[in-house]
């Protein structure tokens, strides 16, 4: 239970991170969104760095030596309480699966990253940010990206992403902590 209980606090420091993370996903797709449609005053470094915060993916794998072992060498039943072994098996279950992540993941890799990225690596600014070579490049047109459909749909579609992940982290903290709590009761039973 020991053992448990370090992986499992593991995966509760990852998923509040993780949960931090997506939060200010949704954050930088606000601002994006907000700059896109002149709610608020452009600012290169502002935007620069909600695109960064937009293009990247967060993925959560859970800490599962235990489990593994414990699965693998049958001794998941020397955990004598079954609804507290129920819970572990649901929570490694869901969480190895992960299939929202997984699929998000994908979906990031495969079209919004190669989208965002098209629409804004050939521009004097981005080009230089990420080499650090001046170029002829045309600058960034915040104009040209507002009113371009398929910038505005991965943007969005990233916003609905970071938003859905924010929740499942908060609902894996919320079964996370219910677990723990469980296994700390269970030990001071014994």
């Amino acid at each position: 239970m020991h053992n448990f209980k370090e992986n499992l606090s593991r995966d509760l420091e990852l998923l509040k991170q993780f949960e931090e993370g997506a939060r200010m996903g949704v954050a930088a797709v606000d601002t994006t969104l907000l700059i896109l449609n002149a709610k608020i005053e452009f600012n290169y470094t502002s935007f620069a760095n909600s695109q960064q915060r937009i293009l990247t993916n967060n993925y959560f794998q859970s800490t599962s030596a235990t489990f593994d072992q414990a699965i693998s060498t049958g001794e998941i039943d020397l955990i004598q309480d079954d609804e507290l072994r129920s819970e572990i098996l649901n929570y490694y279950k869901l969480t190895k699966l992960n299939f929202d992540d997984n699929r998000l993941l994908e979906t990031n890799q495969n079209f919004v990253f190669p989208k965002i990225f098209a629409a804004l690596a050939p521009t004097r600014e981005i080009s230089y940010m990420l080499t650090g070579i001046e170029t002829e490049l045309p600058s960034l047109d915040i104009q040209a990206l507002a009113l371009d459909p398929d910038f505005n749909t991965w943007v969005i579609f990233k916003r609905i992403s970071f938003q859905r992940q924010f929740e499942n982290y908060g609902a894996n903290i919320s079964q996370l902590l219910e677990l723990l709590e469980a296994i700390n009761a269970q030990q001071v039973n014994m």
